[in-house]
């Protein structure tokens, strides 16, 4: 057999796989091998899964363009293809490529960890591939809400402003 199987054409489709016990799965086989599942489990979770043991979750947008794509490893890279970090960003557009924010008063909207007792790296890397200058900043930070009222910046060439006073920690 060649061609489509199950076409469901109207002006609103739905197709249903209704399980009265049990998980709702709908298996993707490729020449007999399953490969991939889309499963409701009886959690009430959506799993997707890809079977092959180098298998990749690949999510494409705008007519096919991959947007996000998930390694067996747990890597994620989005905006790339690029799998050589834990989580890959590539953006080429005017805002930030990662923007963190936090609504609660008492809530973190970054935090950087490293669980290693002896790392020997560095804990924060940042570079830029271009010559030192103070035309741009490594970090900038701000109070007010407007960028315009600095408190920190940390420039290209190593400059460094701080509004109020450093204290030794003591």
């Amino acid at each position: 057999f060649s061609g489509t199987l199950l076409e469901i054409e109207a002006a609103t489709a739905t197709a249903t796989i209704n399980a009265t016990s049990g998980n709702a799965n709908l298996f993707f086989d490729l020449n007999g091998t399953n490969n991939g599942a889309l499963e409701m489990g009886t959690d009430n979770d959506l799993y997707i899964t890809a079977n092959h043991a180098a298998g990749q979750l690949v999510f494409r947008t705008g007519g096919g363009t991959e947007a996000m794509r998930i390694a067996a490893n747990g890597t994620i890279s989005i905006g790339s293809t690029a799998m050589d970090y834990g989580l890959n960003v590539v953006h080429g557009g005017p805002n930030p490529a990662i923007r963190a924010s936090a609504t609660g008063a008492a809530v973190n909207p970054l935090s950087a960890y490293n669980g290693h007792a002896s790392t020997t790296t560095n804990f924060i890397h940042c570079g830029a591939e271009r010559e030192a200058t103070d035309a741009y900043n490594f970090f900038f930070a701000y109070t007010g809400g407007a960028d315009t009222n600095e408190a920190f910046k940390l420039t290209g060439q190593g400059n460094g402003l701080a509004e109020g006073s450093w204290q030794d920690g003591s």
